[in-house]
């Protein structure tokens, strides 16, 4: 019943507005070396901006901060899966410099 109460309204100012694009700047340079299409320049705000946000909330960590749990990437998008690859990809590097 509560969620039947809540509007768009609702949905729209409990949504904080936060660009953390320019934190992932360097992500642009791997998808460009290797030739990945990441849809244009708006999609590759987006895609650092969820990376930021990824990272923010502490989803990407080093391998010797994992439990015996594993990292799930669920791609949120109606598109390419691009998002999914890329976190999925940023967890791997993570986890594998620090074994290195």
């Amino acid at each position: 019943d509560v969620f039947k109460r809540i509007t768009e309204e609702d949905i729209y100012n409990g949504l904080q507005v936060v660009d953390l694009s320019s934190a992932e700047e360097g992500i642009a340079k791997d998808i460009a070396k290797h030739q990945i299409k990441a849809g244009g320049s708006r999609h590759l705000d987006q895609l650092q901006s969820i990376l930021g946000h990824v990272r923010q909330n502490g989803l990407v960590v080093a391998a010797d901060d994992c439990t015996d749990r594993e990292n799930v990437v669920i791609e949120t998008g109606a598109g390419t899966g691009m998002s999914g690859l890329v976190i999925a990809s940023v967890i791997s590097a993570a986890q594998t410099q620090d074994t290195s």
